[in-house]
């Protein structure tokens, strides 16, 4: 059994039992699972919906089941390394090499992520400069808060 927070930074998308479900309601799922449905876009992580569905009692277990039943798939996967070195090319050009490593070996759990951070930032830090540091750990940060809650 899948633990949902092993599946944070999957992208789901609905299936054609999915789809069919919103459009006709012949399952006739209950009202908790359709909301969950309608979140599904495509583009938003699973911790992104889950963000979203806050105010649904157990909205994890239920994603879980819509998986489990095939109303949802998982096609791509939020690559959050790729990203962090996006990211840091975009903020620190050709010194972004100074940082790629440690941002490559980053996994996915919110201790790494946010130890990750604070070594990038204290490396720019002290090679760069503090204005660069800065504006790398924030959107680090935004980065990372797609598949944990920083």
């Amino acid at each position: 059994m899948v633990n949902v927070l092993e599946i944070l930074h999957w992208v789901p998308t609905l299936t054609e039992k999915g789809k069919q479900e919103l459009r006709s309601h012949k399952a006739g799922v209950n009202l908790e699972w359709r909301w969950i449905l309608i979140l599904i876009d495509g583009r938003s992580t699973v911790k992104e919906i889950l963000d979203k569905a806050t105010v649904i009692d157990k909205a994890p277990a239920i994603l879980l089941n819509l998986i489990n039943e095939g109303y949802m798939e998982t096609k791509e996967v939020y690559n959050l390394n790729l990203r962090f070195i996006e990211i840091a090319r975009d903020v620190l050009g050709k010194d972004a090499s100074i940082v790629a490593k440690k941002l490559e070996d980053c996994s996915f759990d919110r201790n790494s992520i946010l130890s990750t951070i604070l070594q990038v930032k204290k490396t720019v830090q002290n090679i760069i400069g503090d204005e660069k540091a800065n504006v790398l750990e924030s959107r680090l940060k935004i980065a990372g808060k797609k598949v944990a809650w920083l």
